[in-house]
């Protein structure tokens, strides 16, 4: 499976606790403090670049998605390696641990190419319809 190194990778959350979830998210991972976010125009450029973003919470994510109607949803980063367009990659739980374990399950696939053996305990947001691709 396709991954990236721990300096690739984006974290934008843009509620205080979805952002402190990207920033526990971050610290496990050695993801470096510049590589975090709750400017969604940061959040954006980054995405519009094509770069690895975690989109953390709900909020994150609605931001994100209503910037460019061409973004597409991606519920892995292998999923977003191999579809080739712009997006970032879903870490909307139900709540905010649900964010902070989905995070954490989406870094550790980016980085290892597998999800970890928790990433099941963690509830997805609904979110308004809005399907990930994969």
């Amino acid at each position: 499976m396709a991954s990236v190194g721990s300096s690739a990778i984006y974290l934008y959350g843009a509620s205080t606790p979805d952002l402190t979830a990207a920033m526990w998210a971050a610290t496990v991972y050695g993801i470096p403090l510049k590589n975090i976010t709750g400017e969604l125009h940061v959040a954006n450029t980054w995405v519009g670049d094509n770069d690895v973003v975690i989109a953390v919470g709900a909020t994150a994510l609605n931001y994100v998605l209503a910037q460019d109607s061409s973004y597409s949803n991606f519920c892995s980063y292998q999923a977003k390696a191999s579809a080739g367009t712009v997006g970032p990659i879903d870490a909307c739980g139900a709540d905010s641990l649900d964010s902070w374990k989905l995070a954490y399950a989406q870094v550790e696939a980016a980085l290892n190419g597998t999800y970890p053996s928790d990433y099941t305990s963690a509830t997805p947001c609904d979110y308004n319809g809005v399907a990930c691709t994969t």
